[in-house]
C-alpha cells in the first residue's frame, strides 16, 4: 500500500507551535485537512536525536506494524514542505468535548526507574491525583500501561513518558480513557534504552515475569498476527523506498529478534493457563493488580518447582 505525501501548502494552520500543550522538539503547528475537517501535528524530520532524518517514516512503519497487531494509535500521513523537508502529520487523537489532563506530581517526578514495577507506580501516583479519578479507571490505566510498554519494546521506542500517554477526559460525561498511541519519531533507533538501564529484550523479559495473567494473551496476539513476511512486505512498499538499507536491515533484525523472544516467552510451560485468561481476568477483577501477579507469580514458580522443572529454562 503506497501512500501519497500531502503538500503542507495545501493544509491550513490553525495552531501555532507555542500554543500547543506539552512541550515537543518535533512539532512545528496544527493543521487542518481542508477536505476532511480533520486535524493533525505537523512534526518535522531531523530533530529527533537519532532519527537520521527519518522520522516520518519510522512514525508511519509504527503505525502500520500496530494495525497488524490490532493496538489503537494516531493515525500518520506523510507531509512535504518545500521550506522546511519533509514529515508527517500526526492526527489528533481527540474527540469532541475531550482534553488532556496534565498531572502535577513533582514529588513523583525525578523518582528513579529501576524496573517497570518503578515507571508504573510513578505513573499510577500521578494519575491518583487528578479529580474524579475512580479506582476502576487506575485498573484500566495499568493494563493499559502494561500493553503500551509491551508494544514500545516491540518496535524499540524508547521515548516513554507522561507527556506522549496523558490521560483523556471528556468534559461532558467527566469519564476518562488512556490515549491511543503516538510519538513514534524514534522507534526502531539503535542504541536507546529505556529509562536509561534496559534494552526492548529486557522490557519484554520484565513483563513477562512480572505480569503474566495480563502479558501473555497479548504477546499470544502479537504472535499470531505479525509474522516475518508482513514486515518483509511493509519495508518493501513505495511509501518506505527512502528508507536508507541500513536502516531497513537494522529495523528488520530488531524486529525478527524480538519476534522470536516473544514466540520463546509465549512457549515457555509456565506460560501455559489451563484456564483461558480471559475467564480468570473477569473473575479477579476486583482484586487488587499488585496482589494478583505476585500470587500468579508465585504459583507458576511453586507448580515448577514441584514438578522438578528449571523455572528459567
Amino acid at each position: 500500500m503506497s501512500v501519497k505525501r500531502l503538500k503542507l501548502s495545501d493544509l491550513k494552520l490553525v495552531k501555532e507551535e507555542d500554543e500547543i500543550l506539552g512541550n515537543f522538539t518535533s512539532v512545528r503547528g496544527k493543521y487542518a485537512i481542508p477536505e476532511t475537517g480533520k486535524a493533525g501535528f505537523y512534526k518535522l524530520n531531523g530533530c529527533m536525536i537519532g532519527g537520521k532524518n527519518e522520522e516520518d517514516l519510522r512514525e508511519l512503519l509504527s503505525s502500520r506494524i500496530m494495525d497488524i497487531i490490532g493496538f489503537p494509535h494516531a493515525d500518520i500521513l506523510l507531509v512535504s514542505d518545500e521550506k522546511n523537508g519533509n514529515g508527517c502529520l500526526s492526527m489528533s487523537i481527540l474527540n469532541e468535548n475531550e482534553h488532556f489532563v496534565e498531572t502535577e506530581a513533582q514529588e513523583s517526578k525525578f523518582k528513579p526507574i529501576n524496573n517497570i514495577d518503578d515507571f508504573i507506580n510513578k505513573d499510577l501516583e500521578q494519575i491518583s491525583i487528578i479529580p474524579g479519578i475512580t479506582s476502576e479507571d487506575l485498573r484500566n490505566r495499568k493494563e493499559y500501561l502494561l500493553k503500551y510498554l509491551f508494544v514500545s519494546a516491540l518496535i524499540s521506542n524508547t521515548d516513554v513518558k507522561m507527556d506522549n500517554m496523558f490521560m483523556i477526559k471528556n468534559d461532558v460525561t467527566g469519564e476518562f480513557r488512556n490515549p491511543e498511541y503516538y510519538d513514534m519519531g524514534v522507534a526502531f533507533v539503535e542504541n536507546r534504552d529505556f529509562f536509561y538501564n534496559f534494552s526492548s529484550k529486557q522490557i519484554i523479559e520484565q513483563l513477562y515475569e512480572l505480569y503474566p495473567a495480563q502479558v501473555v494473551p497479548f504477546g499470544n496476539q502479537i504472535q499470531e498476527k505479525l509474522k516475518r513476511t508482513d514486515i518483509k512486505a511493509l519495508l518493501s512498499e513505495e511509501s518506505f523506498e527512502t528508507f536508507s538499507e541500513k536502516s531497513k536491515k537494522s529495523i528488520t533484525n530488531q524486529l525478527f529478534d524480538t519476534m522470536k523472544l516473544i514466540a520463546h516467552l509465549n512457549a515457555k510451560e509456565k506460560n501455559h493457563f489451563r484456564f483461558g485468561t480471559d475467564s480468570l481476568h473477569d473473575a479477579v477483577k476486583g482484586v487488587n493488580l499488585s496482589l494478583r501477579d505476585r500470587v500468579s507469580g508465585y504459583l507458576s514458580k511453586f507448580r515448577d518447582n514441584i514438578l522438578g522443572r528449571d523455572i528459567d529454562e
